[in-house]
Parts: structure tokens; sequence; C-alpha cells
């Protein structure tokens, strides 16, 4: 409890800045948002969705860093309980300097990570030899279910990986083929600057760019976010913000995924961010358009873009975000979401 609280006062003692991740984790849940933010407790692993676009991102904005980011796996990565189990292995090594060691040698952690996760703990000692005369207790057969060939392969991947992130050849061959159907669509490639403008000189093209506003007028906290994409058209006097998403849903279904993931806080972030960093612009009339560009599970590709009426709609709502995340932050409480900071009746 003493350690929570000397990183409590450590996080109240620096300038606060929300971003989209920030703002969703504290609404959906301020415990969550406490032990990764405060605490510092995070995990160690990514959603395979998130891999996916983070490649996508890399590959079609970030060229030439991939990389730097990315290891390639030759195989399939293990999925569900078996990744968590050769994640978890790793860290524990990883953090007691005993890299060296293979998954092989690691049977005592095996047993404990499973035993934690109550994972295989049915499988209990035979009570009869087998054909071949041999005994085996439930101990041997729970460390048999994780020393498989692919679970092998991806620790020692992870040992090899350095702070990359691993990605199996699948999903690298399923992200260039979607890179490469937004680079062949014309409208799309052109709002985000992927032809050749080199004769364009009233153009200019921000790819993966970090921008602040380090204090907000009203609330304690400013905010941050790193944008997609966003052009400047000084021709046409216009700020695009274009927002990759990639979905494992289809097209028709975008709509019910913004509201689920709450995609109108991030929109309305970036559009903010976008205004505190050209108001030169904004004052001489530059209009500002966001756009959601959106890649589904079938590699069909489409432009949302946000009406003035809806963003207007989401920006109301926005200070309602902002209210409760005040709350939270002056308050110091984070038990249960800001609406249940008052009684609410069914």
């Amino acid at each position: 409890m003493m350690t929570d609280l000397i990183k409590e006062q450590e996080y109240y003692s620096r300038p606060l800045l929300h971003s989209y991740s920030s703002l969703t984790r504290l609404l959906y849940s301020p415990q969550l948002y406490y032990k990764y933010y405060i605490l510092k407790e995070r995990e160690e692993t990514l959603q395979p969705s998130l891999v996916e676009g983070k490649v996508i991102h890399c590959l079609l904005l970030d060229n030439g860093t991939f990389n730097d980011q990315f290891v390639i796996s030759p195989g399939k990565l293990p999925e569900g309980n078996n990744k968590l189990v050769c994640d978890q292995i790793f860290k524990v090594l990883r953090d007691n300097n005993q890299l060296g060691l293979s998954l092989q040698e690691c049977n005592k952690e095996i047993l404990t990570i499973l035993k934690e996760i109550d994972l295989h703990q049915s499988l209990t000692d035979d009570k009869k030899a087998d054909p071949a005369g041999v005994k085996r207790t439930g101990d041997e057969k729970r460390i048999d279910k994780i020393l498989t060939e692919q679970n092998i392969s991806y620790f020692e991947y992870l040992k090899s990986k350095g702070n990359r992130i691993i990605v199996d050849q699948e999903t690298f061959e399923k992200c260039s083929e979607a890179v490469s159907v937004i680079r062949d669509h014309q409208e799309i490639a052109a709002m985000l600057g992927l032809e050749s403008f080199s004769n364009d000189d009233s153009l200019i093209v921000f790819n993966e760019k970090e921008l602040r506003m380090e204090t907000h007028p009203v609330y304690p906290f400013g905010l941050k976010g790193v944008l997609d994409n966003y052009a400047i058209d000084h021709t046409r006097k216009i700020i695009r913000i274009n927002d990759l998403k990639t979905t494992g849903k289809s097209l028709h279904e975008f709509r019910d995924s913004l509201e689920y993931f709450r995609y109108d806080i991030q929109a309305v972030i970036q559009k903010l961010l976008v205004t505190m960093n050209n108001l030169d612009l904004i004052k001489a009339g530059y209009q500002i358009i966001f756009t959601f560009v959106v890649i589904d599970k079938y590699q069909q590709l489409y432009p949302f873009e946000v009406s003035a009426s809806t963003m207007m709609e989401w920006e109301n709502k926005f200070e309602e975000v902002l209210k409760a995340a005040s709350w939270h932050y002056q308050e110091k409480r984070y038990e249960l979401p800001y609406e249940f900071s008052k009684k609410v009746t069914l």
C-alpha cells in the first residue's frame, strides 16, 4: 500500500496529458485506469487486432521503419492461454536475468503459472501404467501441454526480438495486402498524400505526428495524441485529418464499432489538437475535415467523412468526458465510473 501511495504521489506531481486511450479507459473502468496509468501495472502483450493495425500503419505511413518495430516469425504464433503462458515465463526469466534458459528448462515456472491461471488443473496422475510401463503424473501432463513445437519456437523468438513486436507470416501478408488495397485506391491515396506531390508545394503531409496541448483553459490537464495522417492543403484552405481504422467486421458494422470504442472521443481530440497547433491557419479561414479511412475483414475500403453537424454533436458530448476526467483527477476517486458518483436508479 505504501508503494501504491508513492506511485500516486508521483502521478499527481507531474503535469497530466490525457489521450484517447487514457480517457476511454478511465470512462469504462477507473480501476483499470488506476492500475495502468498510476501504478504502472502494464500489460506485456497486444491484442492481435492492435498488432495488425500497427503493422498496416507502419507499412503505409512509416515507410522504412518496419524492421525497427517488428520481427516476422516463420510460423503461426500461439494464441490464447498458450501465448499468455509463454509471455509470462519470458517476463519471469527477463526480470531474473535468466534468458539463457529454454522453455524446456522452465518446468517449475510453467507449473506455477498454470496454477495461477487455473489451466490444465484437471489433469491427474495415471492410476495405471501405459503399455510401455510408464505412469505419468498430472504435472508431467500439464508441462507437455505447454512444450509444443509452436510454443517453443515462439519462446525463442521472444528472447531474440528485443523490444520489437513479433508478427507471424500470415498476419504480415494480410497487412501487406491491405496496404496494397489502400495504395491502389486513387481517391484515398490522394487524401493520405501517398501519391507523388513533388510538384505541389501547397500540400504538406504529416504521418504518425504527435501533437500536444499542454494545458486546458478549464480542466486540470492537457491533451495529447498521435495522428495517423493529416495534410494541410494551402490551395483549398483545408486541413484533412485521416484516421486509419482496421476492423474484423464489415463496413456495414463500422458505426457499431465507432460507438463501442468511442471513436468520437478520438476524433474530437485530434481536431482540437490540430486546431491548437495551427491557430494561424484556422484564423485565416482554413477548414478542418475529419475522415475515418476504414478497411474491413474483406479488404473493402471506405472513407467515412464526419459531417460538421456530427462533429459538433461529438464536441458537446466530449465536454461531459472532460468533466468526468476532471472529477476523477481532483477527487482522486477511481473505484467506479463518474456516472456512479451519484445515486443511480433503474
